[in-house]
C-alpha cells in the first residue's frame, strides 16, 4: 500500500516552480507544482473524500508531501504517520522565523492510502491550527522564501528539532514551566505564544517575556540588567548599546501598561500610535531573532541554554558578567 500525506501551507510562496518538489527531510518534499499531486487534488476520489478545497488548486499553493510504502492496510500506522508529519512540518514552519519574520501557517493535513490499482482505500485528516502572524500582526501577507532560505531552515531543523515541539500540546504547556524543559525551549515556547497574539500592545508585552526568559536569572532581575545584557550581545558600539537600552526600557513601559490595565505613556500615545507600535514590534522581533541566533552560534551559551541544569542561572550570570565587565 502507498501512504500519501499532503500538508498545505498558508502565507508562503516559493521563488520558482518545483515540479518534483524540493527535499526537506524524512522523505518529505515541499512543492508548488507537482503534476502528480495536482492530479490527485483534482481527482473525483479526493473531492468525494474532502470536498472542494479551492485554495489547494491555486497555481501558487505551497504544500509539503510524502509518499510511503507499508505492507498491507494499516490504518493506525497511517493515522500516526500523518500526526508525526504534521508535528515535524509545524516545527519546520516555526523555524522559518529564525530566517526572517513571516506568517506561514498550516491548518490541515490529508492522508490517503492507495492500493496497487491506484484506488483510495482510506482518506483521513488531522488539524493543527495555530494562526501565527508576522510582527505587524498581519496574517494576510504572503512571503516568498528562496531555496537558500529553505536550505538554511533544513539545517536548523536538523540541529533543533529534538529540542522543540513534540506535538503533545497539553504536556508542552505544562512542561514549559517546570524543570523538564531547557531555558531555550521555554523561551521558544513563549515566542510561539507571542507570535499568536493579534494585539500589537500584547505582542510587545509577550516579546518582553521572551527576552526575560532569555536573559534574566532571578525574579528580581531589573529591566536595566536585561536591557544591558541585550545591548552587549547585539552591539559593540557604545551609541548602539545605549539606543538598545532605551528602546527596551520603552518596551517595558508598554508591557507594564498592558498587564496592569494602564494607558500608554505620552511619548508613545500620539496621532501615529498604531504605526509606531508596528515599527516597535518589527524592531523587537528582529532583536529577539538576533539574540536567539547569538545563543545558537556561541558554543558556551548553546551548551548552557540547551541543558536542564540547576546551575544554569549561575552559568548565565558568569557569561554576562564577563561580557559586560571585561
Amino acid at each position: 500500500m502507498k501512504y500519501l500525506a499532503i500538508i498545505p501551507l498558508r502565507g508562503i510562496k516559493l521563488e520558482n516552480i518545483k515540479n518534483k518538489g524540493k527535499v526537506l527531510f524524512d522523505n518529505l518534499r515541499i512543492s508548488n507544482g507537482s503534476s502528480f499531486i495536482r492530479r490527485i487534488l483534482a481527482s473525483n476520489e479526493f473531492r468525494l473524500a474532502f470536498g472542494d478545497i479551492n485554495f489547494l488548486e491555486s497555481d501558487e499553493t505551497v504544500y509539503v508531501y510524502g509518499m510511503y510504502d507499508f505492507s498491507g492496510y494499516q490504518l493506525e500506522q497511517g493515522t500516526k504517520l500523518l500526526e508525526k508529519i504534521m508535528n515535524d512540518i509545524n516545527t519546520f514552519m516555526l523555524l522559518l522565523w529564525f530566517i526572517r519574520d513571516n506568517n506561514v501557517n498550516l491548518s490541515m493535513g490529508y492522508m490517503m492510502i492507495i492500493n496497487k490499482n491506484d484506488e483510495f482505500v482510506y482518506r483521513g485528516t488531522t488539524t493543527r491550527y495555530q494562526s501565527f502572524s508576522n510582527a505587524k500582526c498581519n496574517e494576510e501577507r504572503i512571503d516568498c522564501f528562496t531555496d537558500k532560505e529553505l536550505d538554511e531552515t533544513v539545517l536548523l531543523y536538523g540541529s533543533n528539532s529534538k529540542y522543540l515541539s513534540k506535538g503533545d500540546r497539553k504536556k508542552e504547556f505544562h512542561d514549559a514551566y517546570n524543570s523538564l524543559l531547557s531555558r531555550y525551549e521555554r523561551a521558544f515556547h513563549l515566542l510561539h505564544m507571542a507570535r499568536r497574539e493579534q494585539s500589537l500592545i500584547f505582542r510587545i508585552a509577550n516579546y518582553t517575556s521572551v527576552i526575560e526568559c532569555l536573559l534574566s536569572t532571578s525574579p528580581s532581575s531589573s529591566s536595566n540588567q536585561i536591557s544591558t545584557r541585550a545591548a552587549f550581545v547585539l552591539h559593540g558600539d557604545y551609541a548602539d548599546r545605549l539606543e538598545t537600552v532605551k528602546f527596551l526600557k520603552k518596551m517595558y513601559s508598554i508591557r507594564s501598561a498592558a498587564y496592569h490595565g494602564s494607558t500608554l505613556s505620552k511619548s508613545i500615545r500620539n496621532n501615529n500610535a498604531y504605526e509606531d507600535l508596528e515599527e516597535m514590534s518589527i524592531r523587537y522581533d528582529n532583536l529577539l531573532r538576533e539574540i536567539f541566533q547569538h545563543i545558537l552560534k556561541t558554543d558556551e551559551l548553546k551548551k548552557i541554554y540547551l541543558a536542564k541544569s540547576v546551575n544554569m542561572n549561575n552559568q548565565i550570570d558568569e557569561y554576562f558578567n564577563r561580557l559586560v565587565f571585561s
